[in-house]
């Protein structure tokens, strides 16, 4: 035999092998497309047996571990907490991976501090991961858990308080301590006192210092604006919130254009220019992004009416009068094709429950639109104007 029918015999060889690999996968990838599929239609129990079915041949400790978190999460969705508890300690006993474990150790606390009843063992294991895994997703998800607890009343609000300030030191600019300050910072809040607003935005004055951008300096500003308000400091609020605007385009937060702290933070920024801390044409210009950002129908009769008022204080009796025509105008071809846009806005939020808020919302149209056009008719006559019926 020649070198050359050799080399093509291992080549072969090689690749009959390499077909046989590729045919597992394939074969573990779609069980496990399955094993989901069925667990989104509520097929619990047919879910688990097909996850247990393929088990024995994951190829990777980590592709076994992912298949033991689905398990477990079949237990904990139909509602077996007790054998989903035991799953999910079975696991992070078991497994070698920091991440799965965590996550596992999560679960467990989840278990125990929403069904179970066990509080104190919960935050044990919510503890446990802040101190001893907070380089990973889960503690982060535990520091919600806190958080919650921290709210349930003085003692619990004063006790976790105790521990985020003994923690807090030496997680500095990590992502786990900057959530642990805003996090602090809502518990001090809650006590509503004017020395504890205080200290609340000192310590978010501190975290903005230590992380300028992205998401978590959104909630940081939209937080402390809150307590300037509550404060009565009209301009530390509006210097929040212009600094929130600002952020807009840096934040994954507002990649969604409908992001509703956005908007009210606009409207409250329009608010406070206007009838504060005069500045028309500030005002004038936050009004406008309202109505070139948020384009569903009924914001924008609104903040067609808001941009009236600022426009009419400015003296600008024309501008005025435009922006309530713009209301009374709108036209069957307009309302035809943002029915549409709803729709499909509403199809596309996860969750059925967050589908019929938006669809309910959009069904108050018709009896809005017409209140919306009687006033804005009001409004027109008092200016001066008459408007086409």
């Amino acid at each position: 035999m020649t070198r050359r029918a050799i080399a093509v015999l291992l080549l072969l060889g090689a690749t009959t092998e390499g077909c046989a690999r590729d045919a597992n996968l394939v074969r573990w990838e779609r069980k496990l497309y399955e094993a989901e599929a069925a667990f989104s239609l509520g097929r619990f129990a047919e879910s688990r047996a097909m996850v247990e079915e393929i088990l024995p041949g994951a190829r990777r400790p980590t592709d076994a571990d992912e298949a033991k978190l689905k398990v477990c999460s079949t237990h904990f969705s139909e509602r077996a907490f007790r054998p989903s508890l035991q799953c999910y300690e079975r696991l992070a006993a078991a497994t070698r991976d920091r991440e799965v474990r965590s996550r596992a150790v999560f679960h467990m606390g989840e278990v125990l501090y929403d069904h179970l009843g066990d509080k104190r063992g919960a935050l044990e294991l919510f503890i446990g991961l802040v101190d001893r895994a907070h380089d990973t997703k889960a503690s982060l998800r535990a520091m919600d858990y806190l958080l919650i607890y921290g709210q349930e009343g003085p003692s619990q609000r004063q006790e976790v308080l105790r521990f985020f300030d003994a923690r807090w030191p030496g997680m500095r600019w990590t992502e786990l301590g900057d959530n642990l300050l805003l996090n602090s910072a809502a518990l001090l809040a809650e006590g509503g006192s004017r020395a504890e607003l205080l200290e609340a935005c000192r310590r978010l004055d501190v975290l903005e210092r230590d992380y300028s951008h992205g998401a978590l300096i959104v909630w940081a500003l939209w937080d402390r604006a809150t307590y300037h308000r509550r404060l009565d400091d009209p301009d530390a609020e509006i210097r929040d919130i212009e600094h929130l605007i600002s952020t807009r385009e840096s934040s994954h937060i507002f990649a969604s254009y409908d992001w509703p702290r956005f908007r009210i933070a606009l409207v409250r920024a329009v608010e406070l220019l206007r009838d504060v801390r005069v500045d028309l044409s500030r005002a004038e210009r936050y009004a406008g992004w309202l109505l070139t950002t948020f384009r569903r129908p009924l914001e924008r009769y609104n903040y067609h009416v808001l941009l009236a008022t600022v426009l009419e204080r400015k003296g600008d009796l024309a501008g005025a009068r435009a922006q309530y025509q713009a209301v009374v105008d709108y036209d069957r071809k307009e309302r035809s094709l943002d029915v549409e846009s709803d729709d499909r806005i509403c199809g596309e939020i996860d969750g059925e429950l967050e589908r019929a808020k938006c669809r309910a919302e959009c069904a108050q149209r018709v009896p809005f639109e017409a209140s919306a056009v009687s006033k804005a008719r009001a409004e027109l006559r008092r200016l001066g104007a008459v408007s086409p019926r």
